[in-house]
């Protein structure tokens, strides 16, 4: 096989027209009077970029130069540079691209909710607390005062006693608090760790059966983890990392620190389906109905007359009607 080159002889600028040939394990360069051998293991092919001639070095400064990429480096035994190759053909460049864009797309929408997730599983229980109880002291600089509760002590002690039969056995040690909040109106929210906020507006609004249904809602929230998830996916990769990687107490400064983004994070519509077939599911345990859920649900709806500007976790997201539907079919199964 010849193959026609350009040869550099080291000493001027001058190109010299010459033909290759493989002849065993050296190279043979033929030029107008002239010839060199030149052992392949001392030609270093040097990677081409896009339509520039491939270029050969040798140790005393000498140099080729061809055309034909592909020709050449089949020539010396070497395969050619992947990254010329992708140059060289731009559309595999564009395809390479698009797919990494797809898959970035993808671990966002898939890969990092199933890391966050397991990042909630490996994190301490005293580390979701510390999380909640930060949340909550961050609520009066954001404008939302903790305001006395004015439901009779007795109905709060009732609702405690009877909320923790249903708490008994779990991780979480829950905490029920009762708030007078105008700034959010009748609501009720759950913090990691097992912090739940009651209104007043809400326990004024319902009645006792209704509202256990609504605290089975947020006792979901709390078990299946999803504030903190919220904060691990929006945190990004890094915070998730080092609680996988085992350097849950590294993350701690900064996981403590998050109270204030996690009243910005609402939950997805999965979160609140999620959560919703958790209260079903304790509700029917102790022979009550789900309906009391969307009972519940239903009251709050229609007790909503404007959007308050409250973060996103405190605001009251009335019922859709696939989440009502489906509690009222959960009440016949």
């Amino acid at each position: 096989m010849m193959l026609v080159a350009s040869y550099l002889d080291g000493q001027s600028s001058a190109l010299h027209r010459v033909q290759l040939q493989r002849i065993g394990d050296c190279l043979l360069i033929v030029g107008e009077g002239w010839t060199r051998e030149v052992a392949i293991a001392d030609c270093e092919l040097e990677a081409a970029l896009g339509s520039l001639p491939s270029r050969v070095v040798f140790s005393d400064g000498a140099a080729l130069e061809c055309g034909d990429q592909s020709a050449l480096a089949a020539l010396l035994g070497q395969a050619r540079n992947r990254l010329a190759l992708l140059e060289s053909r731009w559309r595999y460049a564009v395809v390479a691209l698009l797919g990494i864009v797809v898959a970035a797309i993808a671990f966002y929408w898939q890969g990092m909710p199933l890391m966050a997730q397991l990042a909630a599983r490996l994190t301490p229980v005293q580390l979701e607390v510390m999380l909640g109880q930060s949340t909550l002291q961050t609520l009066p600089k954001l404008g939302i005062e903790l305001e006395t509760s004015q439901i009779a002590s007795e109905r709060q002690q009732r609702l405690r006693q009877r909320f923790q039969a249903y708490t008994s056995g779990s991780e979480f040690v829950y905490q029920l608090h009762f708030y007078a909040m105008p700034e959010i109106g009748a609501n009720a929210f759950a913090l990691p760790g097992g912090t739940i906020v009651v209104t007043d507006g809400l326990a004024s609004l319902l009645n006792d059966d209704e509202l256990m249904a609504v605290l089975l809602h947020e006792m979901g929230h709390v078990q299946l983890q999803h504030g903190l998830r919220n904060v691990y996916q929006s945190t990004g990769i890094v915070l998730v990392a080092s609680v996988i990687l085992g350097d849950a107490p590294g993350a701690m400064g900064n996981l403590a620190a998050a109270g204030a983004m996690l009243v910005q994070l609402g939950y997805s519509r999965q979160f609140e389906r999620d959560a919703d077939i958790f209260a079903a599911e304790r509700l029917r345990e102790t022979g009550l109905s789900p309906t009391l859920l969307a009972d519940a649900l239903q009251k709050l709806s229609a007790s909503v007359k404007d959007a308050l500007d409250v973060p996103e976790l405190l605001a009251t997201h009335p019922a859709t009607q696939e989440r009502l539907k489906a509690l009222r079919s959960a009440a016949n199964l």
